[in-house]
């Protein structure tokens, strides 16, 4: 039987693209689950934390409240509740399509906004 490899805190945060003391906070504000630790107290990453980790990251990334991290956190540490999982990834989603919609909006303005300066700047050039 293989053993499962394991990573260091270094090679979790250079990996993830995280720095160490952003894996402590994960770790105590309970959006990590619990990491394996060595008789020397030393932290040993599984492929499934790293898997956890970009859930994790992914979800700060698109600004998912701490709160429901945390919650998702719990819900999946006892293998169940995946109702309650579901309602919350949902919520979160619809919260993005609505930022989604918004940023289009914001997006269009500014391009139209460029337009009329690339325009006045035709019509007027010492104003350029």
């Amino acid at each position: 039987m293989e053993m499962e490899k394991e990573y260091t805190i270094q090679e979790i945060a250079a990996r993830m693209e995280l720095n160490k003391s952003t894996l402590y906070y994960y770790e105590r504000v309970g959006l990590m689950l619990p990491v394996l630790r060595k008789p020397n107290g030393h932290r040993r990453y599984s492929e499934k934390d790293v898997e956890w980790l970009a859930f994790v990251k992914c979800m700060r990334q698109t600004g998912m409240p701490l709160e429901s991290i945390r919650a998702f956190a719990v819900l999946h540490q006892q293998n169940g509740g995946l109702k309650q999982r579901i309602a919350i990834l949902v919520e979160h989603h619809q919260r993005m399509l609505a930022q989604q919609e918004e940023l289009a909006k914001a997006i269009d303005f500014i391009g139209k906004k460029i337009e009329r300066f690339e325009e006045a700047i035709e019509q007027y050039p010492s104003l350029a």
